[in-house]
Order: structure tokens, then C-alpha cells, then sequence
């Protein structure tokens, strides 16, 4: 279940939604089964401002900027962010 909230949050992610958390809320039934209900608190979307490089004396900026995944301005893609590292 674990792994399944994780890919809900990364989902959101991918959205824009950095803080997105996802927490199970389990309910009992009599008949000995339960009820499981999903509750996401969103926060809010954020977007890429300005992407600065540090220490890079050899390649120019725009360069490095060419080779980002994501790029400024764009809703921030946390799994766009994770494949440029």
C-alpha cells in the first residue's frame, strides 16, 4: 500500500503539486472487511522561476539550459526534475 500512496504523491508531482500527500483512512465493516478511503491534500502548484548554475566555468548557461528537462516558467515536474539529475 505503501508503494500505491507513493505513486498517487508522484503522480501529483508531476503536476505541479510538490507537497501532495496521500494518507489511508481505514474503515471496519462487521462483516470483517473494510473500507479504505483515500485522502490527497494538495497544497498548491508551483512553477519553475529561474534555474541558475553554480561552479560552471567550461559550458555556457544556455547550454545547460538546452539540456534541462525542465525548463523555467513551466509548472514544476517532479519526475521531469528526478530524469535531469
Amino acid at each position: 500500500m505503501e508503494d500505491w500512496l507513493k505513486g498517487i504523491e508522484q503522480g501529483y508531482g508531476a503536476r505541479g503539486y510538490i507537497y501532495a500527500t496521500a494518507g489511508p483512512v481505514f474503515t471496519r465493516n462487521p462483516d470483517h472487511s473494510a473500507d479504505i478511503l483515500v485522502n490527497v491534500r494538495e497544497d498548491q502548484q508551483y512553477y519553475v522561476n529561474r534555474i541558475e548554475f553554480v561552479g560552471n566555468f567550461s559550458t555556457r548557461d544556455k547550454v545547460l539550459r538546452r539540456e534541462m528537462v525542465v525548463r523555467e516558467g513551466e509548472l514544476f515536474n517532479q519526475a521531469a526534475y528526478k530524469l535531469g539529475l
